[in-house]
């Protein structure tokens, strides 16, 4: 079985992906562009880090499975390797779990206690002291508020595991068929909707966070109808797909102050275009799809595709194995 890697993996974690693969030859090219033929045509097991150069499947008549260096797939589902179902797909979901999660922390946080608005005051400020009375600053908190989330896989979960830790009261809604019933141990306790409760969800929560992935069904789902029913003084994160919302109604919702202020990582164009309103307004943290930026990413990754390879072997399905019909 041959095992070919479209990654600069490092010389360590080429020997973990050997010594955690028995029975396969594992091989390693830096990209798509340094594999030879002969390597990609002997390819049964194929791994890919750039999702947007994947090889055509006349290149690869024997491949069976593909792993992928990341976790969303809306960009590489509908690519001519997968066309007729002969290539099964892995993604690395779960890589980001731990720092997604905690980068959408950080986000409540800094919307809750205004620290933008703090670091504005250390910038304007000097020897001379701060440009504004200290007793004005106003702040919330996270304990006691409605975290809502809209997508519970690995990230959803720990972003949970966490707003629980603060007393937050959880709320979720995610694409497969909600748990009904007691909290397992250690998970923390959720209230949970299905697609068309959606509206209530948005309603009640003080944080709605999108960590949903991006399919037919949840492009624009956060629609200029649903931002209208959260409420004022709620707060928006995004840290999934850009797409996922309707980012011209977000855009007059944070305008008109319609809801208090949103944390964006993603953005229907990225690069974000210098020509977006978004730029312009006070109540919103722009950053550049940057959440799932974790130190020991490939570390992870090679877990994951080890982990993968052991089902593989045993004819078993796959733990990040995509379902094509459900896109994810």
């Amino acid at each position: 079985m041959n095992v070919l890697l479209l990654h600069p993996f490092s010389d360590a974690s080429l020997a973990r992906l050997q010594a955690g693969m028995p029975g396969a030859i594992v091989s390693r090219c830096a990209s798509l562009a340094d594999a030879s033929p002969e390597a990609l045509a002997e390819a049964d097991i194929l791994f890919v880090s750039d999702s947007r150069k994947l090889p055509l499947p006349e290149q690869t008549p024997r491949l069976a499975w593909l792993q992928g260096y990341w976790a969303g797939i809306d960009h590489v589902i509908g690519q001519p390797i997968f066309g007729g179902g002969r290539v099964r797909l892995t993604t690395s979901a779960g890589t980001h779990a731990v720092v997604m999660s905690e980068f959408a922390l950080m986000m409540m946080l800094n919307l809750a206690h205004r620290f933008s608005e703090l670091l504005h005051w250390r910038a304007s400020g000097g020897p001379g002291g701060w440009p504004i009375n200290r007793r004005s600053y106003r702040t919330n908190v996270l304990d006691g508020a409605t975290l809502g989330l809209v997508g519970y896989g690995a990230v959803g979960n720990r972003i949970a595991t966490l707003g629980a830790a603060l007393g937050m009261r959880i709320m979720a809604m995610r694409g497969r068929q909600a748990v009904v019933g007691a909290a397992a141990p250690g998970e923390p306790p959720v209230t949970w909707f299905q697609r068309d409760g959606l509206g209530k969800l948005a309603a009640e929560a003080d944080y709605l966070v999108i960590v949903a992935a991006l399919t037919a069904e949840t492009r624009t789902m956060i629609s200029a109808d649903i931002l209208a029913l959260m409420k004022p003084s709620a707060y928006l994160v995004n840290i999934a797909r850009g797409e996922i919302i309707d980012e011209p109604a977000l855009i007059e919702a944070l305008r008109t102050h319609r809801i208090a202020g949103a944390a964006l990582d993603v953005f229907e164009t990225e690069p974000l275009p210098s020509s977006s309103p978004l730029w312009d307004l006070d109540n919103v943290i722009l950053t550049p799809h940057v959440s799932g930026m974790a130190p020991d990413y490939e570390s992870r990754v090679v877990d994951i595709f080890i982990d993968n390879y052991q089902y593989y072997v045993t004819g078993k399905r796959m733990p990040t194995e995509v379902d094509f019909e459900r896109g994810y």
